[in-house]
């Protein structure tokens, strides 16, 4: 409907963890960007189990995947109490803060209960009240105080946490939330004599520890074919924007669903410039080659892999500044399997700028992924993932290009991968930095590139244990051994196969054999095609019936 309605961006917050291109809405959605629209997806918020988590429809060739990027700086709100030298930190969903003397909000204040009986409730006419969190609900608390007399009510966080935003609920009073460190500190001051607070109702912006970092919960890896996933970052951690009016209309989110949008207006914003609609190769090539490469850690210039970021960082002013385009925008050089055929490749730079265009043809190799721990967990792979300083080296035909005005040039990269055990299957990857020799002129480009150490159809398929044949309850397991009657009348007696997949597979094939002569009779689970894998987390594990 959107394709048919003439959108020049179509913007899907939706997903399912399989890396396979082959599901119904993922090739909806490559058939449109082969028509020339931008659809963008959010590539998933599965990080934590690992790598190949990146979800369906994203992980069509053409659909852009958009990885998650923390937020620099986060809003705060400060008020200060008379007793406390330092600023504290509060939250709220009012808007008509109110300042002045707080007193305990409740006889036996600190007891969870705070609030919650009115016949424990003080006198607080003209006051605010100070409660703990918890036993009740904040409507109630709120109910019992403003009957009380109070003017505001400060409810502190009942374990050792950070202020937290209540939700959003009628009240004729201001409500705010602290910390428990804070609140017990006001309750000290309280006890001490008068205790005054006065908020401040500006909000106030701090950057943040992990900022311009892919965040812990963004989708990891290439698809299942080994093509690089996600495409590119947008900024997706802690984004202050609209919520639902009974959330108060503003407020903070987290995950890929933030990203995805972030990035469909900055290609809005490039249409806008540029004039290119329905023309994703031409507006995918420049967002990929001047996105900007992210760091792995704080602190550190080891730059994050590409199966985390994609190309980097969209930057929108440069994507729309740059006059200089590389293709492919990524670059696979596959597993040990297929190093004979993708060992080799070429770019193609083309120059559609006025000026002369010289480079540096440099690699920057990236961490690299150690997905699984072989000593712990053989080849289940490990959640979150780990990371390796392997890297590969790679050979270029040239190590300088110069390109006049409308001209084309070619390079070719022969890869060296790391010398890693194969059977640790590290994912190395990097960065080809087309680094320019006149930045007045031209800007930099980069092209990502990955590979596997290893054949990654050596890898076993099945976890320990596993498949086994069972009942209908999954609860009896029935060995090589044993024989048993399947009753038709009965349910319980239906046998089925219990698995779960350490590796995804794009066939589960599997024939019922004639014990005796050890021939096919018939096959089952027919329709088991393009399975991901399982979580470790989990432990999941897949019943299914071979009747």
């Amino acid at each position: 409907m959107a394709y048919d309605a003439g959108m020049d961006v179509i913007s899907v917050s939706i997903g399912d963890t399989n890396a396979w291109s082959h599901s119904p809405d993922t090739i909806v959605a490559q058939r449109i960007a082969e028509k020339g629209v931008p659809f963008i997806v959010s590539t998933g918020n599965s990080g934590s189990d690992g790598a190949f988590t990146v979800g369906i429809p994203s992980i069509g060739k053409d659909v852009w995947s958009i990885a998650s990027v923390e937020n620099a700086y986060y809003k705060i709100n400060y008020f200060k109490a008379s007793s406390i030298s330092k600023k504290l930190v509060y939250a709220t969903t009012s808007s008509n803060l109110v300042s002045g003397a707080v007193v305990a909000g409740d006889k036996n204040i600190g007891s969870k209960s705070d609030g919650c009986d009115p016949s424990t409730v003080p006198n607080l006419k003209g006051k605010l009240a100070l409660v703990q969190r918890g036993s009740c609900t904040f409507t109630l608390k709120s109910t019992n105080v403003i009957k009380a007399g109070a003017i505001g009510l400060v409810i502190y966080n009942d374990y050792e946490g950070d202020a937290f935003t209540p939700l959003k609920f009628e009240s004729t009073i201001p409500i705010v939330s602290i910390s428990a460190a804070g609140g017990l500190a006001i309750l000290a001051g309280i006890k001490a004599g008068t205790e005054i607070l006065t908020f401040d109702p500006n909000p106030h912006y701090l950057p943040r520890d992990n900022g311009y970092l892919i965040s812990d919960f963004s989708s990891i890896d290439a698809s299942n074919e080994l093509d690089i996933k996600p495409n590119i970052a947008g900024i997706g951690g802690q984004i202050y924007s609209t919520l639902p009016r009974f959330l108060n209309s503003w407020g903070f989110m987290s995950g890929t669903s933030m990203a995805a949008p972030y990035v469909s207006g900055s290609i809005a914003l490039f249409i806008e410039a540029k004039g290119f609609k329905r023309n994703n190769k031409v507006i995918s090539h420049q967002f990929k080659n001047y996105a900007m490469k992210l760091v792995h850690t704080k602190g550190n210039s080891v730059i994050e892999s590409p199966l985390l970021q994609g190309a980097g960082l969209v930057q929108v002013y440069d994507a729309i500044s740059g006059k200089v385009s590389v293709s492919p925008t990524q670059i696979s050089f596959n597993d040990s399997s297929s190093f004979a055929k993708y060992k080799t490749q070429t770019l193609t730079i083309h120059n559609t700028g006025k000026a002369r265009a010289v480079f540096k043809v440099i690699n920057e190799p990236s961490i690299a992924l150690a997905p699984y721990n072989r000593s712990g967990q053989g080849y289940a792979i490990v959640g979150p993932v780990g990371f390796s300083n392997s890297k590969a080296k790679l050979i270029f035909s040239k190590t300088s290009v110069t390109i006049n005005s409308g001209q084309k040039a070619t390079v070719r990269v022969t890869v060296v991968p790391p010398k890693t055990n194969p059977k640790d299957h590290i994912m190395y990857g990097g960065y080809i930095h087309f680094k320019s020799g006149n930045h007045k002129s031209t800007l930099d480009t980069t092209v990502p590139y990955f590979g596997v150490v290893g054949k990654q159809r050596d890898l076993p398929l099945f976890d320990a244990k596993y498949p086994y044949l069972s009942d209908s309850d999954g609860t009896n397991v029935f060995s090589k051994i044993d024989t048993y009657t399947y009753d038709r009348s009965n349910s319980t007696t239906i046998p089925y196969i219990i698995y779960r997949l350490l590796t995804p597979t794009a066939k589960f094939d599997v024939d019922v054999l004639n014990a005796k002569t050890k021939k096919s009779i018939g096959k089952t689970m027919t329709d088991s095609v393009y399975l991901s894998r399982n979580s470790i987390c989990c432990g999941e594990k897949i019943k299914q019936n071979i009747i």
